[in-house]
């Protein structure tokens, strides 16, 4: 039993108070150990920290108008699309013949001819 409990990865109470002591003093010096890490800057340095470019501010600004500009670029396109468009279709009505039907006039025929009596019984039912 002793040779298993030498072994054991249980650690006894005082075994493991060891492991998370530090050494004496180590936090007396500390902040002076971490200050001596820390290189100093040089006022040059710190001039050169504090400048922003001019493309850095205005890069924003830039950005929103030319978004902008792509905006208004595109309802333009789409405006001019649009009017092109109502442009063709008023000229292929006035390349049309006048007495040619048209397909409304040709649906509305048919449905006079086919479908009314269809209709007309459905809505006769529908009265009882």
């Amino acid at each position: 039993m002793n040779k298993s409990d030498s072994h054991s990865p249980i650690q006894t109470p005082e075994e493991s108070k060891r492991h998370y002591t530090v050494p004496e003093g180590y936090f007396d010096n500390l902040a002076d150990r971490i200050m001596q890490a820390i290189p100093e800057e040089t006022a040059e340095a710190k001039r050169k920290s504090e400048h922003i470019p001019l493309w850095v501010k205005l890069k924003p600004i830039i950005y929103m108008a030319a978004a902008f500009l792509l905006m208004v670029g595109f309802f333009k396109v789409l405006r001019w699309q649009t009017n092109v468009h109502q442009y063709q279709t008023s000229q292929t009505a006035l390349l049309q013949p006048q007495n040619e039907k048209t397909t409304d006039s040709l649906y509305m025929e048919y449905f006079y001819d086919h479908c009314m009596d269809l209709v007309n019984e459905d809505l006769l039912l529908s009265d009882l």
